[in-house]
């Protein structure tokens, strides 16, 4: 039977702690849930299936809670439909190092009147009109902002967040009226909690 050895079993989280309850720390991370900042969207997933994923390996590339459902399918032996766009991707052959490429060339986010886009090491957040930019690969803190700095990146990951918006349906569900604002680098950062 082998059961666990054929099963895969995935734990993770699907945000940071909660910083509003002061029982939270994402350190070195910034912020927490509900803030598109890495405190809010970085967590870690392990995953076991030992008949087919290495004991003991980590995989450092960036991957998406998104993944799982297409990941979960190819397991089971289920065909998605060539009619079903997904935002995620089976991560099964990225683990297995079948595929050695990094999984996503662009991820995004949207929460209310915050949005995130991340590609490759760049990562742009938005409150509003107010944009922070990050280089993950030097500040996993995001206490640097380069926005004034490189605005013409800040322009081209600005571009691509405005078209994946543009291509979104609105949300299923409606906005909660109770808003929060949160100084963040002297910049306002509004909040739907």
């Amino acid at each position: 039977n082998d059961i666990l050895e054929n099963t895969l079993i995935v734990f993770l989280n699907d945000n940071g702690g909660p910083i509003y309850t002061g029982l939270q720390n994402n350190h070195p991370l910034r912020l927490g849930k509900l803030f598109l900042f890495e405190g809010g969207v970085r967590v870690p997933m392990i995953a076991s299936w030992p008949a087919k994923l290495a004991k003991g390996k980590t995989y450092s590339k960036t991957t998406s809670s998104l993944d799982l459902f297409p990941a979960f399918c190819a397991v089971g032996g289920i065909q998605i439909p060539d009619t079903l766009h997904l935002d995620g991707i089976n991560l099964i052959p990225h683990l297995t190092g079948e595929k050695t490429a990094a999984p996503h060339r662009t991820l995004f986010w949207s929460n209310g009147p915050n949005k995130a886009v991340r590609m490759g090491k760049w990562k742009l957040v938005k409150s509003g009109k107010n944009p922070w930019l990050f280089d993950l690969s030097k500040d996993i803190s995001e206490t640097n902002n380069l926005a004034k700095e490189k605005p013409d990146l800040l322009e081209i990951l600005n571009g691509a967040l405005q078209k994946w918006l543009n291509e979104m349906a609105p949300p299923a569900w409606p906005s909660k009226p109770n808003r929060r604002e949160f100084e963040i680098d002297g910049v306002i950062y509004q909040l739907n909690i």
